[in-house]
């Protein structure tokens, strides 16, 4: 792939929207590709199919205002605190296994939030007072008192 596209962690392009990956990196790629987006807010953080079944590699990117996870052997979102609260828009997938909601929280400027088939604690998402658009799939709630 380098052959055809280049160096994966050379710098963005004033245009690019998202910067993504599927597969497992290495520290060094990791801090290579963190390094990326740390000044560009604009930018969303798609980590998606085996990429990783922990929150971890989130400590790379700390700076990160917009991240979409599509993770289904996800086994743990301790790695939500690497963010510091800092972002505005999350786009959290199915997973496997049920996490609480209660992790958004500490994300009191989010302003996008898609939520797909998480359920527990959802009224967490209350405490958001800046949210301008929530999504919700595969989730069935009997009224809409909830929001």
């Amino acid at each position: 792939m380098v052959e055809r596209f280049g160096d994966p962690f050379r710098p963005l392009e004033p245009e690019c929207g998202v910067i993504q990956f599927n597969q497992p990196l290495t520290p060094s790629q990791l801090q290579r590709a963190g390094d990326l987006i740390a000044d560009r807010p604009d930018v969303e953080l798609y980590v998606y199919g085996k990429a990783s079944k922990d929150l971890g590699f989130l400590r790379h990117f700390e700076r990160a205002r917009r991240l979409h996870l599509a993770l289904y052997d996800l086994d743990d979102i301790g790695g939500f605190s690497f963010l510091q609260g800092g972002l505005a828009e999350l786009t959290f997938g199915q997973t496997k296994k049920e996490f609480s909601l209660g992790f958004v929280e500490s994300f009191p400027r989010l302003k996008k939030l898609f939520l797909v088939g998480h359920r527990k604690d959802l009224q967490a998402i209350r405490a958001l007072g800046d949210l301008a658009s929530l999504g919700l799939s595969g989730i069935t709630l009997p009224d809409l008192s909830l929001l």
